[in-house]
């Protein structure tokens, strides 16, 4: 995720313990993705938090879009130079940039591993034994991918608390595009998620 061409905002809601109807005051954050490994440990902290929320929040979105037991969890939080990042990016990555209305591709998502296998071999009608990343999508293959990337960017939109902004996935992009989606020598906020099938 590329924040380098904007200070993007994020604001987040954090409830304090309530009663069950969760009526409760909330209290308010706003913070810079690009500054904020700048500032306190306690902004870290929060971001951190937020994404393991959003990480928890994704695995029911996908578990009713995908119709099975999924497990996602956020892995880490960091910022990394655009050249570390290409540099370890794995080959066969699912490589995704995100339109963010108004401003285009400030974002990217990347997926592993066999994420994209087992995301179509789901909805396509079961269980994936599939062990690695497809190399190439059909176009229904694709389509599908979208649907389900836009799944989870709605989650997303919910954590930050975007005002008057909308992601759309732009559809699958080769590593070696990845450049020009973003500037040379700004540093990227990336969040690490896990997503494993139930067994």
């Amino acid at each position: 995720m590329d924040t380098s061409h904007r200070e993007t905002l994020m604001k987040s809601e954090i409830s304090r313990p309530t009663a069950a109807d969760d009526t409760g005051p909330r209290t308010v954050t706003h913070c810079s993705f690009r500054s904020v490994w700048r500032g306190s440990d306690d902004m870290q902290h929060l971001l951190t938090g937020l994404h393991k929320t959003l990480a928890h929040n994704l695995q029911g979105a996908l578990e009713l879009y995908l119709r099975a037991e999924i497990q996602v969890r956020c892995r880490d939080l960091i910022q990394v130079s655009l050249n570390t990042y290409l540099g370890n990016m794995l080959p066969l990555s699912y490589i995704c940039p995100i339109v963010l209305d108004p401003l285009p591709h400030t974002m990217v998502l990347e997926g592993t591993g066999n994420f994209s296998s087992l995301i179509i071999d789901l909805l396509l009608g079961g269980k994936t034994d599939t062990a690695t990343e497809r190399s190439t999508l059909s176009e229904i293959e694709e389509e599908l991918m979208i649907d389900a990337t836009s799944v989870m960017l709605r989650e997303v939109e919910k954590a930050w608390g975007l005002p008057s902004m909308s992601m759309h996935p732009g559809g699958r992009i080769e590593a070696s595009g990845l450049s020009s989606c973003f500037r040379a020598g700004e540093a990227l906020v990336v969040a690490v998620c896990e997503v494993e099938l139930s067994t």
